[in-house]
């Protein structure tokens, strides 16, 4: 049964016309680029879930800036290395006066520290988001375009039914039921895409935790180490 029917699907699929062909060429596009972007992002994220987890629990154990810069070195090619790298290069050109010495930190300085860190984390967060939303786009759009392609195909069926004097179901059937593709490729496309993104999207608020809670590691280690209470703003 589900022999015979995928071979009528395909002899519907072959006997399309030009624009409905056009229109399976487009959902198939759509299709492989969902499923290539959903396989690329789940294996690398899983991997750099697995670092942001590591780094958070290491993180949490460094209480010198030596054990931060081990961190921060360890992971260097990492997605929160990078964030710590960064992070550090700001606060070096805070400690860091013109004669080489270090120096504490006022309040405006860490909360100055803290938005820059803030920053960076929105930084790589947006950067992992890229091609996400396409997703949701694509299960927006292929519904539409299966939609098209049915309408067209409908219009055909009558024009041809039209054409032959003929209501018969034996006319109207094949006409009818080779319109119908374009809505069943549609859903195909719109449905794993639409699930695809939403699962994404819950990754990528998982990530984006772990790269707030190395934030603020980085920011309480940071005023626990270097911060002045009563050194004053200028």
């Amino acid at each position: 049964m589900i022999s015979h029917m995928q071979n009528t699907l395909w002899q519907l699929v072959r006997s399309s016309d030009t624009v409905t062909a056009i229109v399976l060429l487009i959902l198939l596009g759509m299709s492989i680029f969902c499923w290539t972007v959903f396989l690329y992002k789940l294996i690398l994220w899983r991997i750099k879930k697995r670092h942001l987890a590591a780094v958070v629990s290491e993180l949490k154990n460094a209480q010198t800036l030596d054990a931060l810069l081990a961190v921060a070195a360890k992971y260097a090619r990492t997605l929160p290395g990078v964030l710590l790298s960064k992070s550090l290069t700001h606060l070096k050109s805070l400690l860091v006066v013109q004669d080489g010495d270090t120096r504490h930190l006022s309040e405006r300085e860490i909360e100055s520290l803290d938005h820059m860190v803030a920053q960076y984390s929105t930084m790589l967060a947006i950067q992992e988001e890229r091609l996400v939303p396409y997703l949701s786009v694509s299960a927006n759009v292929a519904p539409l375009l299966g939609l098209f392609g049915t309408i067209w195909g409908l219009i055909n069926a009558f024009i041809g039914i039209s054409h032959q004097h003929s209501a018969d179901i034996t006319a109207v059937a094949p006409g009818i039921a080779q319109a119908l593709v374009t809505t069943i490729a549609g859903l195909i496309v719109a449905i794993p895409a639409s699930c695809f993104f939403h699962y994404l999207s819950i990754q990528l608020r998982s990530m984006e935790q772990q790269l707030n809670l190395i934030s603020d590691q980085f920011i309480w280690l940071t005023q626990t180490l270097f911060y002045d209470s009563k050194k004053k703003d200028i």
